[in-house]
């Protein structure tokens, strides 16, 4: 878009030559300093007149050396004028510099959009939906490059949930959906959730068609005391599951299950419930090879390998086959890949833990080798080892809900004598840690509950 100046007037001291062609003139003395950074547009027209299609011109500024303006004359249908000594150069809003600006409709804009505060609800309601680069979550989700994003923060009666991916998969909303509900990124009042009444409210995208092999999902849930097996969301699971998709499930019990793949086989189901009325980001991937990893607040917590997938087509937010969620959803999200482990735990650690945690706090438990500790029964938590080896040894670590349904998360890593090893992992609430030690020390051991 051209700069813009103001009060960016002059009149001719030196008239272009030859007068209705010349391609250059000079203003009066120390008034080129008054004019923008070129490009822009001047209207040439006698001081004393009225500028009009017959007695004025329309020139563009392409330079400004000193008092000195390049010109390409005669612009946007205007007549070339013999331009004199004392004419006025204006630097006047033109139509051109109007086209410059995103139309009332039918636009289209590109390039970063940001907002100097929290946008109100007229813009809410619009028919494209924004991500704000200064929110950390949606910055990253943004760069990971999503095929499409609901981040259910669409104005109260809306009948559709705006995708933020920019694909123009909007969902079509049915039944008991109520927006507006607070959301799962404390913090942001722009950010809200779905509330889904259990027994007719969905969201439904039969459009979205994803052809690569690799995909994810991530959505924020929060519901308490269910009765039965709800759909939280699936994707790839429209007319037909036998080229593959995603599914989230909560169970009659409040644990969660996975699916993925062709016919959409469970994968893994989460030992813990979490029907708990908090917060709580659940992630599945899936990779070309068939390889799917079941992540629950950005830990990985079962894993197994079903028939790859081929495409997905459509997705549902809160039912699927006539079963319906009863709870709240926020920030649902597909990806054309399979997330790494790392970039899970970063979307999970870029929400400000939904406004629902306790201030951190650190213990320093005493921790026996071969015997299980729980770090934390009601929240998650980071734990760090430090282990020394005073001669050759190794240790071993996992991490599980129970005896026998444990992660291994490092198993036998070789020490050399004189080295210290410190090992930091996250720990789900009423996980159990293992750490076995072979001919090693352990020095040193630190809880933070409720880690940032």
């Amino acid at each position: 878009m051209d700069a813009l100046a103001n009060f960016a007037y002059s009149t001719v001291a030196t008239a272009p030559s030859p007068a209705t062609s010349g391609t250059s003139l000079v203003v009066q003395a120390g008034d080129g300093a008054k004019f923008p950074t070129a490009p822009f547009d001047v209207v040439l027209y006698a001081v004393g007149t009225q500028p009009l299609i017959g007695n004025a011109e329309i020139a563009r500024c392409t330079a400004v050396s000193t008092d000195t303006l390049t010109l390409t004359r005669a612009q946007y249908g205007t007549t070339a004028q013999s331009v004199a000594v004392g004419w006025a150069v204006d630097n006047a809003v033109t139509a051109n510099l109007l086209s410059q600006l995103l139309p009332l409709s039918g636009g289209t804009m590109t390039g970063a959009l940001t907002l100097a505060a929290d946008p109100s609800s007229a813009l809410q309601a619009a028919t494209k939906e924004y991500a704000d680069a200064t929110i950390p979550y949606d910055a990253l989700v943004r760069s990971l490059n999503p095929s499409a994003w609901w981040k259910l923060a669409d104005a109260v009666g809306s009948l559709t949930a705006l995708d933020s991916s920019g694909n123009g998969y909007n969902g079509t909303v049915s039944g008991g959906v109520t927006f507006g509900q607070p959301g799962a990124i404390s913090g942001t009042p722009s950010d809200t959730a779905a509330l889904f009444d259990g027994s007719t409210g969905d969201i439904l995208d039969s459009s979205l068609l994803m052809s690569g092999a690799s995909a994810s999902m991530t959505v924020f849930f929060k519901t308490a005391g269910n009765a039965a097996a709800q759909f939280i969301a699936t994707a790839g699971a429209g007319a037909s599951a036998s080229t593959g998709g995603l599914v989230f499930t909560m169970n009659a019990n409040g644990t969660i299950a996975f699916a993925a793949g062709i016919n959409l086989p469970t994968v893994f189901t989460t030992p813990l419930a979490y029907n708990d009325g908090h917060w709580h980001m659940a992630a599945i991937t899936c990779n070309s090879a068939g390889l799917t990893e079941c992540y629950i607040d950005g830990v990985l917590l079962g894993s197994g390998t079903v028939p790859p997938i081929t495409s997905m087509t459509g997705f549902n937010l809160g039912s699927w086959l006539g079963v319906y969620y009863a709870g709240e959803i926020s920030q649902s999200a597909v990806f054309p890949t399979a997330l790494t482990a790392a970039q899970i735990l970063a979307l999970y650690n870029a929400a400000p833990k939904y406004g629902e945690q306790e201030n951190n706090y650190v213990t320093t438990p005493t921790v026996t080798s071969g015997a299980a500790f729980t770090p934390s029964t009601t929240s998650n938590s980071m734990v760090t080892f430090q282990v020394n080896a005073t001669v050759a040894g190794s240790y071993t670590l996992t991490m599980g809900p129970s005896t026998g349904a444990e992660i291994t998360v490092g198993n036998g890593v070789a020490m050399v004598a004189g080295s210290d090893d410190v090992v930091t992992l996250l720990v789900p609430r009423g996980y159990r840690v293992v750490l076995t030690l072979t001919s090693v020390t352990l020095s040193r051991t630190t809880v933070i509950t409720n880690p940032a």
